[in-house]
């Protein structure tokens, strides 16, 4: 599981700023090292054992229970990085913890640490010789990973809140599995059980393992993220289903006719306009990655939007074939093991395609992939590209590889005719209402009987 910071996905009562495609991805490109695996192995099962004790102290357990609930990351964890330095952690700023708490781990830790030195020896290493992540290719994880604490649920079937005031059943994340050996504490020791999706649900359960960046699969913090996604191509006009279009960027109203059916020329109002399309909302029925993994590729699912445009590949002036390697598009969203687990429906908003224009045939490749730090996912698919008068064809190859261990959740060649007539009708699924400038349509469920279902949104905006 590579965790990410706070996630901007879910349904709010605001209009969302929609991006385009200003993600910004490492190349998940890095082996792991034989050398430091063993070491990294050893480490987790060390700070599982001092874990076991530090717990059993009241102030230690609740300043790790509040950092471990905050919205900070987008999912529950909190790095050992993170404990070991709470006057400059920035979790520290934003999760609730008491100036009473604050340091507690930290204290026990260097603590333990001095009088057990024989016991911790490759915690040590790994926590002094962790490498900094500043080269895009990485070549070795634990060269590079976080020993980090990830609460899988922090509330049952029912929505009832687990306690976290007693000690937590600790799983060290040493092995690929979904369901593992944990510790669980009875009162007096801890004794070992087996620990899964199901009994994690019910129960306060922590588990260790290393993960690359505790922050996020990109590596950067919130604020980070923000700057470098605040540039849109174009305003985010809401449209009623009263047809006024209000520009959110010139306060300017325009009266258009809103219409999101049919042939692609015969329902484009008068005027300056484009077609936006959006990713609008998903389920995921699957888990991705596993319940624990010792590698990174355990916990939630870092799920890939992507897209290849015929018409981007090709030179309207040189007839022939083309070959295409990499996305036009490729926009990330993480869904936590909770989230997939309830079948939650979420909102995705992703802004797919800035402006699919009304050119003969003008295919495009639609894709959602997990993706992981191992693994090939080779993506070899051909579609095409045809002006309306037949005075130019154009055929393309797209290979792409990517870092998975899974098939393509969603492959999908989409055709623009096709895509804009049939997109609000329901195929047998049902629909979804959409959100914002979308709530005025329920739009037609694709791929229903998959592991993926998911709705997309498509809009006329002015431009001036």
């Amino acid at each position: 599981m590579l965790h990410s910071c706070s996630d901007n996905n879910e349904v709010v009562n605001e209009e969302p700023t929609f991006k385009s495609n200003t993600s910004i991805l490492y190349v998940n490109d890095y082996s792991l090292g034989n050398t430091s695996q063993e070491q990294m192995r050893k480490a987790v099962l060390e700070l599982t054992d001092l874990s076991k004790i530090a717990f059993s102290n009241a102030d230690v357990r609740n300043e790790v229970s509040q950092l471990i609930q905050n919205d900070f990351y987008k999912d529950h964890i909190v790095s050992l990085d993170d404990l070991l330095n709470p006057s400059t952690s920035l979790v520290y700023n934003y999760a609730d913890v008491s100036e009473n708490n604050k340091g507690k781990f930290k204290g026990f830790f260097d603590s333990y640490i001095s009088n057990n030195e024989n016991k911790t020896i490759n915690l040590v290493h790994v926590k002094d010789s962790r490498l900094v992540g500043t080269e895009q290719y990485l070549e070795t994880f634990f060269d590079y990973a976080h020993l980090t604490f990830y609460l899988p649920y922090d509330d049952d079937s029912n929505l009832d809140p687990i306690p976290m005031d007693s000690n937590p059943t600790l799983v060290p994340a040493v092995v690929e599995a979904d369901e593992a050996r944990g510790y669980e504490f009875n009162g007096e020791i801890y004794s070992e059980v087996t620990v899964d999706d199901g009994y994690s649900e019910s129960r306060f359960t922590i588990i260790i393992q290393p993960s690359y960046d505790p922050c996020t699969s990109l590596g950067f913090p919130i604020a980070a993220i923000a700057a470098a996604t605040e540039d849109l191509p174009v305003d985010c006009d809401r449209i009623s289903s009263g047809g006024s279009s209000s520009n959110s960027g010139t306060g300017a109203t325009t009266t258009t006719p809103n219409q999101y059916t049919g042939n692609c020329a015969d329902v484009k109002p008068a005027g300056n306009y484009i077609r936006q399309v959006f990713v609008g909302r998903a389920k995921f029925r699957k888990q991705y990655d596993n319940y624990i993994s010792f590698t990174g590729n355990g916990g939630g699912s870092e799920v890939r939007y992507c897209r290849v445009d015929s018409r981007e590949a090709i030179d309207i002036d040189s007839l022939g074939s083309y070959n295409v390697n990499q996305w036009n598009l490729r926009e990330n969203q993480y869904w936590s093991r909770k989230q997939i687990r309830r079948e939650n429906v979420r909102a995705v908003n992703i802004l797919w395609d800035n402006n699919w224009e009304c050119e003969g045939e003008h295919e495009q490749l639609f894709v959602i992939y997990e993706e992981d730090n191992t693994g090939d996912l080779i993506i070899d698919q051909d579609i095409s590209f045809d002006l309306a008068d037949d005075t130019y064809a154009a055929n393309i190859d797209i290979t792409i590889q990517n870092r998975s261990k899974d098939q393509a959740v969603i492959l999908r060649t989409r055709e623009e005719s096709e895509f804009f007539i049939t997109n609000l009708l329901d195929n047998g699924s049902g629909c979804w209402d959409g959100d914002f400038s979308f709530s005025d349509r329920c739009w037609g469920i694709n791929a229903g009987g998959t592991d993926v279902p998911y709705t997309m949104h498509h809009r006329w905006v002015p431009i001036q």
